[in-house]
């Protein structure tokens, strides 16, 4: 679940442009996005960390090298995205 969590979430920052890369856009130029992308993800660590919730929601804490490959398994979404960016830009020149 958390995969998916930060794979949306590298997923939303980089479709904000159809042409830029992730990289190439300032994530505070829409604050409402990027203070909402924070919160959620505030809540899901809350969520994940907080023993009332994990009681509730039957989770289980999550280690730091278990964080570093949800974090590079979801950042795929990056790479992959690069490819039709590429293409377009390569059509336009």
């Amino acid at each position: 679940m958390t995969t998916m969590v930060l794979y949306q979430n590298f997923y939303i920052f980089d479709v904000r442009s159809f042409h830029r890369f992730f990289f190439q856009v300032n994530p505070l130029t829409n604050p409402f996005l990027f203070v909402s992308i924070i919160a959620a993800l505030g809540i899901h660590i809350l969520a994940l960390y907080w023993e009332p919730l994990q009681f509730v929601l039957h989770l289980e804490p999550v280690s730091l090298s278990t964080w570093l490959v949800m974090i590079a398994i979801a950042s795929t979404v990056l790479i992959v995205s690069l490819v039709p960016k590429l293409r377009r830009r390569l059509r336009r020149h």
